[in-house]
Order: C-alpha cells, then structure tokens, then sequence
C-alpha cells in the first residue's frame, strides 16, 4: 500500500523529533566531567551512600523522550526496543571508557532502559492527559492525588534521623575532597552539650548521640576567617565507613547545618538548613568570636548564630511533606532560604494545577457542581498539609504560603481547562 501524501509531512516531524531526543541524551551524558573522579566499576549497583536513587530516576526520565519519540514515529516494539538498548549500552561504553568524568554502570543501562519503554509505552495515550473524557479525568485526577499523598508519605519517611552502627569520629575544621577549607579557627566545639573529640566518640558519648529519641545538636566557637566559595566543613561528625553524621560549616557568608537522615541510607538528597549573613562578607571588618550550631529536634532543622554584642541570629527549617522536593536537589548546590521558599511554592502548585485541570475536566463531562469535582484534590491536600505533618511531622498547622501556593496552583488548573476548550472534552 503507498504512503498517503499528507502522511510524509507527519512522518518527518516525528522523525525530525525522534533525532532531536537522541541529539539531547548525546548532549546530557557524553561531555566530559573534570570536577570529580572516574569511576570505571561497572558492575556497582549501589555504591556507599550517594544519592543513587535520584541518579537512578534521573537516568529514567533521560530516555523517557527518546521512548516518546520513538512511540509517535511508530517504530515496531522490537525495534524501539533494540534503539533503547543500542543507545544506552554504546552511551553507558563511552562513559566507562573514553568520556572522562562520566561513570558508566549497569544501574544507567537498566535506567535507561527503563525510561525508554515507559515513554514507548505512554506515547499512544499523550493526548488522553491533555484532553481526557470523563472517565479517564476521573482516573488521573484520583491517581495524580494517590501519588502526590504517597509522595508526602515518603518524604516524612526520608525526613528521619539516621544514626550508622559504625564508630563515630569528631572532627574539627577538617579537610575534604569535594569541600573547602575553613580559614578561620574553632575554640571549642560540642555534641548535645559534651566536648566534641578531634577523634574516635567515647563508648558513653556515642550511645547517647545515637539515641534518635534526643535532639542532635552540633555547636562551635568559631573565629571567623574570609568566606569560603564551596561549603567548608567547621565542625563534623562521621563514622568510620565515611558516613556523613552531622555537619556545621560556612559557605560564603551563610552558616549551613545538615545531619543524617534515612533519605541518604534510601538514596535520596536531604534539606539543609542555611542562616545566610552569620559571617562577615570579604570587605568586612574582622568579627570577634561566634557562637554557631544547629540542631535537629522534632522534625525541625534549626541553625544559629551568637555574637558578642548579645545578637542572635536564627533560623528554622520545618521538616514537612512540603520539602519532598529536597529528595531529588542532590546533584544542585544547596539552595538559600529564598531559593526553597520559591521552589516550595512551585512543588505545591504544579501538582494542584494539574489535578485542578483534570478535575474540572471531570466536571465539564459530567455535570457535577465544582466542589464534588474537586473532592480528589482538596482531599489530598488536607493529608499532605495537615494530617500527614500531625501524624508524623512537626506539627499540624501548615504555613500560609504552603497553603496559598496550593489554592493559587488548583485555581490554575480549573482556568487552564477555559484555554483548551470545554467543548473538546467528551462524557
């Protein structure tokens, strides 16, 4: 049978998009990385405790245009299949062996390939997400609600202390790979109140700071020096397998905190608490003495700072759902106070704008008033915001922005169905 004329136009703007996705995975993972080492172990699925699980998800979402792509042109299953596997072997052999930098694994090969045939798999039924009937609207509308409560639920998971069994080393104004030296000098330093060693923990000092029923809290006396441009470690503690316990130091001006949760043993990135302007900028007069330190105590990260003059300086990070996003920042820099502000505010609403969408899809098919419609997604923010942070958070009562960046994202979803047309959507 010959090929229709109007089809050849069609055919080479899938054919054209199928390129420029193969074109954006080349551009992603083959230039070359000088930062970091070059791991050539090939065969590692989980090695120590980086963030693998967002690599992992990464990798997935990678290939997941190319298997779009490849799913509107209209390739066979078998030969989409074998354009996923060729790709990501030959990509994941450049990496182990000629791309400096770039690690290639069996992890990315799978990823990878796991990527590429949910997006061939998904191709076909694009269009149903962007002008669904009633019955599908109904399906993404509750199962987009499912995911973002399961999501709540692994992020208040994630967002526990999670001390090692390894012996644990307290370190002062050490030297790393990855980090900054800190100029300035430490005085003094304490774990929960105790000495902290410049050294292997006491048997007694050891038990009590692994007790994830006390509050971690990590202090020091510091003689600030010029500001660092990387994170520069003051204060630490880690264990003997190299494990990341907890962490005080200053990148810039800001003072940092962090300290182990379950989401580095899951895999995942963990928020961190900064205190931005706790140290003198580089033409500043030099500053007396500072008492810094940050904590972890009932889900909150806290982190401050103690000047002579009697200023305190302080700031508190709620560990809520509202973080989830923290989970996939592992391979960005550590945000500022105004960077997680804005990108909560966007976590929260995207979600809302798309189950807002679908739900006054719903409604537009079936005729229902707009508060039945919207029953998936307020539901979904009442477990996200309230009862899920009571239950297992910091506390019940979520905060106004959370709150108006939720109402703001559903009110845009359920005016976005007014730009696609109400009349596109079937019963």
């Amino acid at each position: 049978m010959s090929r229709r004329p109007e089809d050849s136009p069609a055919r080479r703007r899938q054919g054209l998009a199928t390129i420029l996705a193969l074109l954006a995975v080349g551009i992603a993972t083959l230039f070359p990385d000088h930062r970091g080492g070059w791991s050539h172990d090939f065969w590692c699925f989980r090695c120590g405790e980086s963030a693998e699980t967002v690599d992992f998800m990464l990798n997935v979402l990678l290939f997941l245009p190319f298997g779009i792509a490849l799913g509107r042109s209209q390739y066979q299953p078998v030969t989409a299949v074998l354009a996923v596997v060729a790709t990501t072997v030959g990509i994941e052999a450049l990496q182990y062996s000629i791309v400096v930098g770039r690690d290639g694994s069996v992890r990315d090969v799978l990823a990878n390939c796991l990527g590429g045939a949910a997006g061939y798999l998904l191709s076909p039924h694009l269009h149903h997400a962007c002008r669904p009937d009633r019955r599908i609207a109904r399906r993404l509308v509750w199962g987009a609600a499912g995911l973002w409560v399961a999501h709540a639920c692994l992020a208040t998971m994630a967002f526990r202390s999670s001390p090692t069994a390894h012996r644990y080393y307290g370190q002062w104004a050490s030297t790393f790979e990855g980090f900054d030296t800190f100029n300035g000098t430490v005085v003094g330093a304490t774990i929960d109140g105790a000495p902290l060693p410049t050294g292997p923990f006491p048997a007694a000092l050891e038990g009590a700071v692994r007790d994830i029923a006390s509050p971690f809290d990590l202090s020091a006396t510091v003689s600030p020096g010029r500001p660092s441009t990387r994170l520069a470690p003051i204060v630490s503690v880690a264990d003997e397998m190299g494990n990341e316990i907890g962490l005080l130091g200053q990148q810039q001006n800001a003072l940092v905190f962090r300290t182990r949760l379950d989401a580095r043993r899951m895999g995942f990135g963990a928020p961190t608490a900064v205190l931005v302007s706790a140290f003198p900028g580089p033409t500043a007069p030099e500053m007396s003495l500072i008492a810094v330190g940050g904590s972890l105590r009932k889900s909150v990260l806290r982190v401050r700072a103690l000047y002579q003059d009697g200023e305190i300086m302080e700031t508190a990070l709620p560990l809520t759902p509202s973080l989830g996003w923290t989970l996939w920042w592992a391979a960005f820099p550590i945000p500022g106070p105004s960077t997680v502000v804005w990108i909560t505010w966007f976590w929260l609403a995207a979600p809302m704008v798309i189950m807002g969408f679908w739900s006054a899809a719903e409604r537009q098919g079936s005729g229902r008033n707009m508060l039945g419609a919207m029953k998936p997604p307020m539901v979904a923010a009442v477990l996200v915001q309230i009862v899920i942070p009571a239950m297992f958070g910091p506390g019940w009562f979520p905060p106004i922005g959370d709150v108006l960046a939720t109402s703001i994202g559903l009110a845009c979803g359920i005016g976005s169905v007014a730009f696609v047309g109400c009349h596109t959507f079937g019963r």
